[in-house]
């Protein structure tokens, strides 16, 4: 669970002593504008000057700034009653009193700011609503009941996949989630993929290796794509991650990325990752390298 905590005040920027204009922040034609990006237009700054214009606050969702007495989130003006010394970040949102802000747009719902909470990606909860990271609410969703991993999330009637559109899916109550390889569930015994139910793929030998890649019986796979099957007497319930994106059943080893692929040879006592590199001290394997279909080559060179 991801539980990114700041409150402005401690994790400001260090205020300075005369006016600064500094990015996502910009003078232009005598204006102060909100320009995150330069091949778009700027948003106005109503009623901000550039004599006492500073930037207080900035993270990877939005800004604060100050001038005139007046803070401004991104582009948008916040009320007399903002007080920065009390006011929170929290990911996408700002939480200020009551009044709770994602992407510095005011959230719809009543927010209770004392009790809410990040979960994983994209959700977060004040224990009366589930909201998402855009500050709509997840509706239906029980807070006290949910569970959650990356994109998706279960209470005990629905599960939720969380992408472009969200799909809800009821449920009888046997919900597992796997976090480790992106959009798997199981609902009910059946395996699905990004809320679509995956009827052909082996659940009772289903696990996963990395954020892409899973392994059943009948072979790898890349999303809910099978890439290819398992070689001859391999069994799947010993393959497991080495680190990275190698996995290994105990004997071989294999680079599993868009495709699997054998590395021959390996001693897996020695063997040291780093990256897309492995080395047993004898021989490396260097799977950064990508043939013209962007297939990992796994190039082995001997360790001089």
């Amino acid at each position: 669970m991801n539980l990114r905590y700041c409150a402005l005040l401690a994790c400001s920027l260090p205020l300075v002593a005369h006016a600064e204009i500094a990015p996502p922040y910009q003078l232009e034609a005598g204006k102060v504008v909100f320009k995150p990006y330069g091949n778009q237009p700027g948003a106005p700054l109503a009623g901000a000057q550039a004599e006492d214009f500073e930037v207080t606050y900035r993270n990877d969702d939005f800004s604060i700034a100050l001038s005139h007495g007046r803070y401004f989130c991104n582009a948008n003006p916040l009320p007399d009653s903002f007080d920065i010394d009390t006011a929170k970040a929290l990911g996408s949102f700002l939480l200020s009193g009551q009044q709770a802000y994602a992407y510095c747009e005011q959230v719809k719902a009543p927010v209770n700011t004392a009790s809410f909470k990040l979960l994983d990606h994209p959700f977060a909860s004040d224990d009366r609503h589930v909201f998402l990271v855009t500050g709509e609410v997840l509706n239906g969703a029980n807070p006290r009941q949910l569970k959650t991993a990356h994109g998706q999330a279960a209470d005990q009637r629905h599960y939720y996949y969380v992408a472009e559109q969200t799909k809800v899916i009821p449920h009888k109550g046997k919900v597992t989630l796997y976090d480790v390889c992106q959009g798997w569930a199981k609902i009910d015994g059946d395996l699905y993929f990004e809320g679509k139910a995956q009827k052909e793929v082996d659940a009772a030998s289903f696990h996963c290796l990395n954020f892409s890649s899973a392994v059943t019986k009948d072979g790898f796979y890349s999303g809910n794509q099978r890439i290819a099957p398992l070689p001859t007497g391999v069994d799947s319930t010993l393959i497991k991650p080495l680190q990275e994106n190698f996995v290994t059943d105990g004997t071989r080893v294999w680079y599993v990325n868009i495709k699997p692929t054998e590395l021959a040879g390996v001693n897996l006592a020695a063997a040291k990752v780093e990256y897309d590199r492995l080395s047993d001290g004898v021989h490396n394997w260097d799977c950064s390298v990508h043939d013209d279909q962007g297939n990992p080559s796994c190039k082995k060179t001997a360790v001089e």
